[in-house]
């Protein structure tokens, strides 16, 4: 959404709207003559991964699996972290506090939009050339109502989604979900860090859901 050839009237809210382009490609694998009787696995990485989550949360029964590297654990966090990145201290008070906490009240009116991702600019959060619009996206709660197996994957290291946040998921998980802090040195660089170690991971957690073998084993 908004990245693709048209992008008209489009905006990328970071899962929000994402979710309805997750359904409608389920749909269409689920319907194809080829396709329809294999088992639907999810693997998103970082908005990827949150767009995953919030439309299986949302929707139910789209996946059969997910490997979701690197989500955030909502938008208001990711918001509040930016935010704390920036500072302007004179004599001992810091000239930012009323704006951080005006903004983080009114993360989401549209009016302050701009604005916002202005302030965001400055933590190093830019939006590049891409039409976002901030929307409420919780992840830490919607995996509440994801019941299928799931692999969460976060890197120690990382700094825009910290392994905290990918924890906070997993604490809030039904328990059918196993989580992996890989030794990555920023954002989704588990990979990276040990390519063998990341492709080992995936192909047994897919292995073992297409197999139907449980409990998972890590």
């Amino acid at each position: 959404r908004a990245h693709g050839d048209n992008t008209q009237g489009q905006c990328c809210s970071f899962g929000a709207y994402e979710r309805l382009d997750v359904k409608a490609a389920v749909e269409y694998v689920r319907s194809h003559p080829l396709l329809k009787d294999k088992p639907v696995l999810a693997y998103g990485i970082s908005m990827g991964a949150v767009s995953v989550l919030e439309a299986q949360a949302y929707y139910q029964n789209l996946f059969d699996a997910i490997i979701a590297d690197s989500p955030f654990d909502s938008v208001e966090s990711v918001i509040e972290r930016g935010l704390k990145k920036i500072n302007f201290v004179v004599a001992g008070y810091d000239l930012i506090a009323p704006l951080r906490a005006f903004f983080k009240r009114h993360s989401f009116d549209e009016r302050i939009d701009q604005a916002l991702k202005f302030m965001l600019g400055f933590a190093g959060m830019h939006a590049s050339t891409i039409n976002t619009c901030l929307k409420p996206v919780s992840p830490d709660q919607s995996i509440k109502k994801v019941t299928v197996p799931t692999l969460l994957i976060g890197c120690a290291k990382d700094e825009q989604v910290p392994a905290a946040a990918v924890r906070a998921i997993h604490e809030e998980s039904p328990g059918s979900t196993e989580l992996w802090i890989a030794d990555g040195r920023g954002h989704i660089d588990a990979f990276f860090a040990n390519p063998e170690e990341y492709a080992t991971k995936v192909n047994v957690f897919f292995d073992q859901v297409v197999e139907k073998n449980t409990p998972l084993s890590f």
